[in-house]
Parts: C-alpha cells; structure tokens; sequence
C-alpha cells in the first residue's frame, strides 16, 4: 500500500511540474581555423651577376565568432624534391612572420619583397635549380592554425643565352640561308657561361613588316653547345634562333639577323 501511495505521489509531482528537467547546458561552438584565400611567389631566372628581387604574397581570414582575425602568416620555400618528406609547423620555428599590409576584422594580407645581389660568393648551387613549393602557416587570433605545405610554387632557373648569326646576309632566291650559334648556360658552381649540349633549338623567321616568329626547323645542340641549321630561303626577312628552356633553365633568343633574298 506504501509503495502504491509513493508511486502516485511521483506521478502527481511529474505532472505538476514539481520535477524540473535539468536546465539544456548550451554547446561551446569549436573555434574556427585559418583560412588560405591565396598566395603568390614571383620565379626568378639567374645568369651571373647582377641583382634579384623576390616578392611574395599571403592573404587569408578567420570568421570565428568569438575571436576573428589573423594574428600571423609565415611562408618557407622548399625545393620541390623534398616534398615527399613533408613539412610540419616545427620546420617554422624562428621563421620571421610576413609583414601584414592589410588587415580588416576577419582577414589580413601579408608580403615581402626582398632585393639582393647575385655574386660569384653569394648565390646557389646547380643543384638547387627547379621547382619550389611554398609552405604556409596561418596562426589565428584564436590560437588555432592551418598549415598548407603547398600553398603556391615558384621557380628558380639557370639563365640561358643563345648566338645566332647567318653565314652569308645575301643568299639567291631558294638557295639555303644557313644560321650558325651557340647556346649556354650560366653554371653558378663555376660562375662561367657553359656551352649547353643536347638541347632542342628552334630556327625562326619573320617577314618584314610582321611581328609574328614563325619556327620552320628545330634542331640539336652538340655536346659544346654549338647549333647549326639550314633552310631554303625565298623571301628577305629577319632570322634568328630561340631556345624555349626546361625546368631548370631559362628561355633565350639570339638577335635577329638580316637577310637579302636576291
């Protein structure tokens, strides 16, 4: 009979309200981490001598409600060959962070520009020609971050240059006009301009008047660096030979030399 009595009590005080279901404990939302808007590094192609200037370029935001904001962006270049060991916010310890030119509530674009010489004992070795990609870390205001180990990439190339010189400036009409160079490349182990072997140039031609190159043969460069090519000539016009570099090397273009067609 207790039992009974206890249980309708129960239920009465159930109805009545007279239980309260615990008060809902509201959900801390989870702060929200860096985003990467973009990002851009200028290539550079290096002979010898001279000076460089790189630039490049962040922007990113964080809309986190409670704390919005970028506190900082850095960048570190890595050669494209070593991406396959990865990058971790570790390997940007002691990086300075980019300078922000613009910064508004949720978002800031940061940048550096960096202007050097390029000496016989101030540059890189071969060896470092090639790809990079640029790795980005992006630390909010609210303490998260995003790395992006790919953000952008670049290149540093061996400059090139290309001679090319006719063998005769006067040729009869169908007769070959014959063009004789030599292309190079900038060895900054060395710091001389080194004959370049084995690399496809083009022989181009353009007609008065026009300024549109037309290719009409690609040859081989020897072992030296030397190129040589001979095509059948009709009418007067400018020639010259251009070599359209690889991922290592800068493009080149000799000067453009006269010829009479007779």
């Amino acid at each position: 009979m207790r039992t009974r009595i206890a249980a309708t009590a129960v239920a009465g005080a159930l109805a009545l309200g007279v239980f309260a279901a615990p008060a809902a404990v509201a959900a801390t939302p989870a702060p929200v981490a860096p985003k990467l808007v973009s990002a851009h590094v200028n290539s550079l192609v290096f002979g010898l001598g001279g000076t460089f200037t790189i630039n490049i370029r962040v922007a990113a935001t964080d809309t986190d409600a409670a704390t919005p904001g970028i506190k900082s962006i850095q960048a570190l270049p890595i050669p494209a060959a070593y991406a396959k060991y990865g990058v971790t916010k570790d390997d940007f310890s002691g990086e300075p962070a980019l300078k922000a030119v613009s910064t508004s509530a949720t978002s800031q674009v940061a940048a550096e520009s960096h202007t050097a010489p390029w000496t016989k004992g101030d540059h890189l070795p071969n060896a470092l020609a090639g790809s990079y990609n640029v790795a980005v870390l992006i630390t909010a205001k609210n303490g998260t971050t995003t790395l992006i180990p790919k953000a952008t990439t670049f290149t540093y190339k061996r400059a090139d240059v290309v001679s090319g010189k006719a063998v005769s400036t006067r040729v009869a009409k169908g007769r070959f006009v014959t063009l004789n160079g030599k292309l190079s490349r900038a060895d900054w182990d060395k710091w001389v301009w080194q004959g370049y072997g084995y690399q496809k140039v083009a022989l181009q031609y353009r007609k008065p008047g026009t300024s549109t190159w037309v290719t009409k043969k690609w040859v081989t460069s020897n072992s030296k660096g030397l190129v040589s090519a001979a095509v059948r000539d009709y009418a007067s016009g400018y020639w010259r030979f251009v070599y359209t570099g690889n991922a290592v090397s800068g493009a080149a273009s000799s000067a453009q030399t006269w010829v009479t067609v007779k």
